[in-house]
């Protein structure tokens, strides 16, 4: 999950160097991340970390939203 969270975080970071991108809409494949953006609520200091910075990097566009990936059936995803 912290991998899935890092990348997530990598790809706000490339997407605030597009100057012009006001409003994105990244595609996840993990139900567990995405209840995880919403609740922020986790054990795991270094993945508590990686979701605060997200959700900083998420305020610097007009609008941001993470939407599931439809090929995720299980929910899971790798982590």
């Amino acid at each position: 999950m912290l991998d899935y969270a890092q990348a997530l975080k990598l790809a706000l970071s490339k997407a605030l160097e597009q100057q012009h991108w006001q409003q994105v809409k990244l595609e996840i494949s993990s139900q567990k991340l995405q209840d995880l953006l919403t609740t922020k609520k986790t054990k795991d200091v270094r993945l508590f970390a990686q979701l605060e910075d997200i959700h900083s990097l998420r305020l610097l566009f007009l609008k941001c939203s993470f939407i599931l990936s439809s090929n995720d059936s299980s929910g899971g995803g790798r982590g």
